[in-house]
């Protein structure tokens, strides 16, 4: 019987380019020694081009501080530096005044009073939300809270299956399985607006209504402008 070894030679030996197989042994290391900070150092090393998934443009070079100097916020520090975006404090409610990872650790008051214009990003898996809901209440500017979709930050590059081919004119998609609908809008980019037709498909009914606002309010700023 192959042992784990033979298979991941093997596998490894049939990677065509050095961009895959550096990408392979990085993820084979952290499987076997669990250190994130290699693996982050090593695949965050291999391109120049890293977003945060839930950035909006108007936020991609601003000053950042993170909400929470614990597990995940140092985690989002990491990444977010990584991927070439300023992070220049922490915040927190119970270890402001303190430093972290090299960063001053700032109190709620103090980001509200002083901060407005800093993009704030959550960084708690657990309490992000009531985290979100203190800011507001406390009056810092909704439109610069970064709360993940997914609870942790997550890093892309591109668009999303669109970075391979040139597009043709009157294309058609199909999106079986349109979720938010974030993919409906990137081929729109894509194309420029010169496609024929879109096709989604969400069987989620709430994901599907938040689908059809975005395509409403599309519609409506481009009436506008």
């Amino acid at each position: 019987m192959i042992n784990y070894y033979q298979r991941m030679t093997a596998i490894y030996e049939r990677l065509l380019d050095k961009e895959s197989k550096i990408l392979f042994e990085a993820r084979i290391s952290y499987l076997l020694d669990h250190n994130q900070e290699n693996y982050i150092k090593t695949v965050c090393g291999l391109y120049d081009d890293w977003r945060a998934w839930d950035f909006e443009k108007d936020m991609e070079r601003r000053d950042i501080i993170i909400f929470g100097c614990g597990h995940d916020g140092k985690e989002a520090n990491k990444l977010l530096s990584a991927w070439g975006y300023k992070v220049l404090y922490f915040c927190d409610s119970y270890k402001f005044g303190g430093i972290v990872d090299g960063k001053k650790v700032l109190s709620i008051d103090e980001v509200v009073e002083k901060y407005r214009n800093y993009a704030i990003v959550i960084a708690s898996s657990r309490y992000g939300m009531e985290m979100y809901v203190e800011l507001v209440r406390r009056g810092f500017p909704y439109k610069n809270i970064v709360l993940p979709e997914f609870k942790k930050i997550l890093g892309i590059r591109g668009t999303q299956y669109f970075d391979v081919f040139e597009p043709e004119p009157e294309e058609i998609y199909i999106d079986a399985g349109a979720f938010n609908g974030k993919t409906i809008f990137n081929f729109a980019e894509w194309t420029n607006g010169n496609y024929k037709k879109i096709y989604a498909f969400e069987p989620l009914e709430h994901m599907y209504k938040m689908i059809c606002q975005k395509v409403n309010l599309d519609m409506v700023m481009r009436q506008k402008y």
